[in-house]
Parts: C-alpha cells; sequence; structure tokens
C-alpha cells in the first residue's frame, strides 16, 4: 500500500485546505472508519468502492468524487481490485466557499458533481496525470480562484477542532468564550459547519482525543478518560460505544497502526 501526502504552503489554500492525500493498494480488504472530524472531497481513480454506516445494512457504491461530511458513527468500507484515491482534507468551514453547507452532509457520503459540475473535469484531469506532484499541482491550480475569505471566529472554531487542543472543550460555555461568542452564537455556528449541536461537538473531540491517548499514550483507559475530559469511565465507555459501536476496551485489543481505522 502507498500512501503520500502534500501540506499546502500557500496561505490561501492552507487556510481552507489541511493536506492532499494519495493512496494506492491493489488487495482485497474491508476497513472500518471510525469517527474521526473529517471534512474532505475524495476522487476514487480506480475500481469501485463499496460502503455503508455502521447502523445500515444499505451497501452503496461510492462515486467517483464524492464529498463526505462529519461522520457521528462508523462507515464501513470494502475494497476490491485495484484501488487509487486521491483526497482534499478540508477544515470544516472551508465547504462553504465551495457553495456546500457542512450540516447538509451529516453522516453522507455525496456525489460532489451534483454541486460542482466542474469537478468532473478535475477528476479527468487528475486521472490522467502521471504522478502525484502532478496531481497535487491540479488541484493548486482550481483551488487558488477560491474565495476562502471568512469570518475569522469560524476559522478559530475549525482550528481548534482539528488541534490537539483539549482544554478548551471543557463545556460549551468554555468554548463560546474561547470564541467570544454568546452559547447561542455558537449553537447556530456549529450546526451550520458540522450538522451537529455544540453539546454533541464537545463530547466528539473528546472521543477523538481519547482514540488518539489510546495509541499514543501508555496510560490506562480509566486515566484516559479522565485526560479527555470525561465525567468518568462510565461516561467515557458510553459516548465511545455511542460513536463506534464498541467499547473503548474493544478498540484497544483491535487497534491498529494507524488511529481510527481497523482493517480485516
Amino acid at each position: 500500500m502507498d500512501f503520500q501526502i502534500h501540506i499546502p504552503k500557500n496561505n490561501t489554500l492552507a487556510d481552507c485546505i489541511l493536506f492532499l492525500w494519495e493512496l494506492k493498494g491493489g488487495h482485497e480488504y474491508t476497513e472500518q472508519i471510525l469517527p474521526q472530524g473529517v471534512i474532505e472531497i475524495v476522487f476514487n481513480l480506480a475500481d469501485p468502492i463499496e460502503g455503508q454506516l455502521t447502523d445500515k445494512n444499505e451497501l452503496i457504491a461510492t462515486p467517483s468524487c464524492f464529498v463526505q461530511g462529519i461522520h457521528t458513527r462508523s462507515v464501513i468500507a470494502n475494497y476490491s481490485g485495484s484501488h487509487h484515491l486521491f483526497g482534499i482534507r478540508l477544515l470544516p468551514h472551508a465547504l462553504r466557499s465551495l457553495g456546500v453547507l457542512s450540516y447538509e452532509l451529516t453522516n453522507q457520503v455525496v456525489d460532489f458533481t451534483l454541486f460542482k459540475p466542474g469537478f468532473r473535469t478535475i477528476w479527468n484531469q487528475l486521472g490522467e496525470a502521471k504522478n502525484f506532484q502532478s496531481r497535487v499541482k491540479i488541484i493548486e491550480k482550481n483551488f487558488k480562484h477560491n474565495n476562502f475569505l471568512l469570518c475569522p471566529r469560524s476559522a478559530v472554531i475549525s482550528k481548534l477542532f482539528i488541534s490537539d487542543n483539549i482544554t478548551s472543550f471543557q463545556s460549551v460555555d468554555v468554548l463560546a468564550g474561547k470564541i467570544c461568542y454568546s452559547t447561542r452564537q455558537l449553537n447556530r455556528k456549529i450546526s451550520e459547519f458540522f450538522g451537529i449541536s455544540a453539546q454533541e461537538l464537545i463530547l466528539y473531540k473528546k472521543f477523538m482525543h481519547s482514540v488518539k491517548l489510546i495509541h499514543h499514550d501508555d496510560s490506562n483507559l480509566g486515566e484516559i478518560s479522565y485526560l479527555s475530559g470525561f465525567y468518568d469511565q462510565p461516561h467515557f465507555n458510553r459516548v465511545f460505544k455511542c460513536f463506534t459501536a464498541m467499547t473503548p476496551r474493544e478498540y484497544q485489543m483491535t487497534k491498529t497502526t494507524l488511529p481510527f481505522h481497523l482493517f480485516k
């Protein structure tokens, strides 16, 4: 499996794009992707992929160019044949500047060409490009013309969410004070960007932090629940299972080297 990543150096692009990535593989496997707070546009440049949410039986074939919003449940992806994916990992507030409202995509994988027909042309260009560096240049060329000038506090919300900062997510009041919003303003803005309430986002952030600690910290699960900001371990267990349909212990026993991803 070949994986590459590129972080934009251009300030305008860096304000909306976290990084560009490419994955190539060629064998059959199933991947369970835990909720990881990701909003991205993905181009499938090889064989089709089937996917489903863990609480649904229906399998769907992903489009050749799709956008996915924040997921609050695990996604199961089935790969077969050759696979070649190229992705654009976005800051949560950036979709709005592309004419898409993030809350419309919560727990959804949607054909992005329905929103932006021009991305069909970009998909063709990426497929014809010879290497990862050439594909990066195609994205940089097409994205530099977009207007990403949004409210500075919107950018602060996005950057706090993707950061390792957990102290700002102690409560809705603390987060609102950090961004200089009223709790009502904060709820409205978070609902717009993430499709969930501010309180749900607080728990989501604590959950994501706990997953990272399970991978990179030698503390036991009781300590991890405390370090992630949960009231106690039973509260931690309930929230973790709500997002993943498994307990923290079950995840810890089956974890891979890649946080949020389980392979079969």
